[in-house]
């Protein structure tokens, strides 16, 4: 199981890609509640319910567990920005 470290993918993907490609990462010092902040000012928060923060469920291609540090810091975000994915409204 990865934990939810950016970095490690930010590492990972820029010596495997270094001579060919440049990766950008453009919330990657974001936490999850800004990225979410940024959702809703851009009045988007239908498309929350698609993305997944998952570290167990992503790796087998199933629903998020709900209960890794991923879904869990999702789900924090999700209330700290008073939203429920039930009706993606704050």
């Amino acid at each position: 199981v990865m934990q939810d470290r950016p970095e490690h993918y930010v590492n990972s993907y820029s010596i495997k890609f270094k001579d060919t490609y440049r990766i950008r990462y453009p919330l990657l010092n974001l936490q999850k509640s800004h990225i979410i902040d940024l959702y809703i000012q851009k009045n988007i928060t239908e498309l929350i319910r698609l993305t997944s923060s998952c570290n167990v469920g992503q790796f087998r291609d199933t629903m998020p567990c709900g209960v890794c540090n991923g879904c869990q810091a999702k789900q924090w975000a999700l209330s700290q920005m008073n939203l429920n994915l039930d009706n993606s409204v704050p």
